[in-house]
């Protein structure tokens, strides 16, 4: 696989916050900022709440960054890692707000952002996919992962990750295909 200059930069920069480099550390963490909290976003829903699971993400790499062995898998790891904050943030934001009131679907819905830089009529197909599968396309085609590093991502098996892709890819297209056959009449 070609690396691009960015990529190893990255990778220099990782390799440089292993040493204990703290402005190493800071300028990897300020790079990957703004996909992290697209990413936080995305499966949260919740923008009031990504600085903050933004900040324990960062926390949680800083402190596991030197068990890292491969510094190209920088960011699925951190990806990971936020995943898993997004998810622990789901159960107590979910269990407190169930306390309060029943959850409804609409509490439930991830939504699509009007920042997220579509065309309008792709961000509609994308509105008719699920949570799930709007993540798969938005790692795969937006951020440019693999799927090895989408499955690392998102802690699945390579193989769901490609069954997914490709149902999603389907989805999409037959969801495309009905947009714009009604445009058409």
């Amino acid at each position: 696989m070609k690396r691009t200059p960015a990529q190893i930069a990255e990778e220099i920069l990782v390799l440089d916050a292993q040493t204990g480099n703290r402005q190493a550390l800071g300028e990897l963490l300020l790079l990957c900022q703004p996909v992290i909290l697209r990413h936080i976003v995305r499966l949260t829903g919740a923008s009031s709440s990504a600085q903050d699971i933004w900040q324990e993400s960062a926390i949680a790499a800083m402190k596991g960054l030197r068990t890292l062995q491969d510094p190209a898998l920088f960011r699925p790891w951190l990806y990971r890692l936020t995943t898993f904050k997004c998810r622990d943030w789901q159960r107590k934001h979910f269990r407190s707000q169930a306390v309060e009131t029943t959850l409804d679907e609409t509490t439930l819905a991830v939504p699509t952002h009007q920042d997220d830089g579509l065309p309008e009529d792709v961000r509609r197909v994308m509105e008719s996919l699920d949570g799930e599968q709007r993540q798969i396309l938005f790692l795969f085609y937006r951020e440019g992962l693999s799927v090895q590093e989408i499955a690392l991502a998102l802690a699945l098996n390579p193989g769901t990750v490609k069954t997914r892709l490709f149902r999603t890819r389907e989805k999409f297209r037959l969801c495309w295909k009905g947009e714009n056959d009604e445009q058409d009449r």
